[in-house]
C-alpha cells in the first residue's frame, strides 16, 4: 500500500469536512466492511466486492454538506455521485486494501468495478438528535483494547435521524490467488487510522462463484483482531483531527483476514 501523506486527495478530507470542529483524537469515523470473496473454478479468488457501511455521524453531515439540491436528502444520483468521489480518492491509498499470497507477497488489485452507493434499510429510522460531544474511549472486547465512540445525544433540533449510507465496489485481482494450499490474507485499513475499518460482526466474509453468485462452500475465513499496545492506542487517542498520524498507524489496528479453499473431492 502507498504511503500518502497529503490528505486533500483522499476520503479523509471529506471526512475532514463532515466531522465536527470539535471532535477530537483519532480516530474519527467508522466503517464496518462486509466482503465477499469471488472464487473461480480452479478454486482461486478474483476479486473482493466490500460493502462499506459509514457510521451515522458521516452519514448525517453528508446530507447536510453533499445535498447538491437541498432537499434534506441523498437521492440516487447524489449517492452515486458521493461513491465516486470517494473511491476516486482512494485510488492512491489501493482503496484501503491489501492482499497477500501464501508466499508472503503482495496482490496487485485492478481499478474499481460496479460502484454502487444506497441508505441501509435495514435498520430503524432513529430519531433526530442533537449531538452535543463526542469523544473517543478506550474498551476491552474479547480482550483486545480498542478505540470506541461515544456520544451524548439530547432530543431536539440538530442531525437529521438518517439512515447511513454504504458503498459497494469490486476490486479485481490482477493475477487470480490459489488457495487451495497455504491461505491468502488481506487487510482493510487506513493507513493514518484516521477512519477506523473492522468487519461486519454478523456477516464478515463470504464466498461466491465468480460466475453465478452461488455460495461455495469449500472456502473459509478467519477474522483476527488486531493485539494492540495500550501506549500505542493512547498514542492515537492524542492525535486530533488535523494532526499528521505516525507512518502506517493504521495497520496496527487493523483485523488481518485469512482465506483458504479445500480442494474438491474427486
Amino acid at each position: 500500500m502507498k504511503i500518502m501523506h497529503n490528505k486533500a486527495g483522499l476520503l479523509i478530507l471529506i471526512i475532514l469536512m463532515l466531522t465536527p470542529a470539535t471532535s477530537a483524537t483519532h480516530p474519527h469515523a467508522w466503517i464496518s466492511v462486509r466482503t465477499t470473496v469471488f472464487i473461480n473454478a480452479e478454486g482461486q479468488a478474483t476479486a473482493l466486492r466490500q460493502r462499506w457501511l459509514f457510521d451515522r455521524m458521516y452519514s448525517a453531515f453528508a446530507v447536510q454538506d453533499f445535498d447538491p439540491n437541498r432537499n434534506g436528502r441523498l437521492d440516487p444520483d447524489e449517492l452515486r455521485s458521493l461513491a465516486k468521489m470517494n473511491i476516486s480518492n482512494l485510488a492512491p491509498y489501493d482503496y484501503f486494501t491489501v492482499i497477500h499470497g501464501p508466499d508472503g507477497k503482495a496482490v496487485a488489485l485492478d481499478a474499481p468495478k460496479n460502484i454502487a452507493s444506497a441508505l441501509d434499510e435495514s435498520t430503524p429510522l432513529p430519531a433526530p438528535r442533537k449531538k452535543e460531544i463526542k469523544t473517543q474511549v478506550a474498551k476491552r472486547e474479547n480482550g483486545i483494547t480498542r478505540l470506541t465512540q461515544e456520544m451524548i445525544l439530547k432530543d431536539g433540533e440538530g442531525l437529521p435521524g438518517v439512515r447511513q449510507i454504504y458503498m459497494e465496489f469490486t476490486l479485481p485481482l490482477r493475477t487470480p490467488l490459489d488457495l487451495k494450499g497455504k491461505p491468502g490474507l488481506y487487510r482493510v485499513y487506513d493507513p493514518t487510522y484516521y477512519i477506523d475499518v473492522s468487519h461486519d460482526k454478523d456477516h464478515p466474509v463470504s464466498f461466491v462463484d465468480e460466475k453465478t453468485g452461488a455460495p461455495v462452500s469449500v472456502c473459509r475465513y478467519a477474522v483476527e483482531l488486531p493485539k494492540v499496545s495500550q501506549a500505542m492506542i493512547f498514542s492515537a487517542a492524542a492525535l486530533d483531527k488535523n494532526a499528521k498520524a505516525p507512518k502506517n498507524l493504521g495497520y496496527y489496528f487493523a483485523e488481518k483476514v485469512t482465506l483458504s479453499c479445500s480442494r474438491p473431492k474427486s
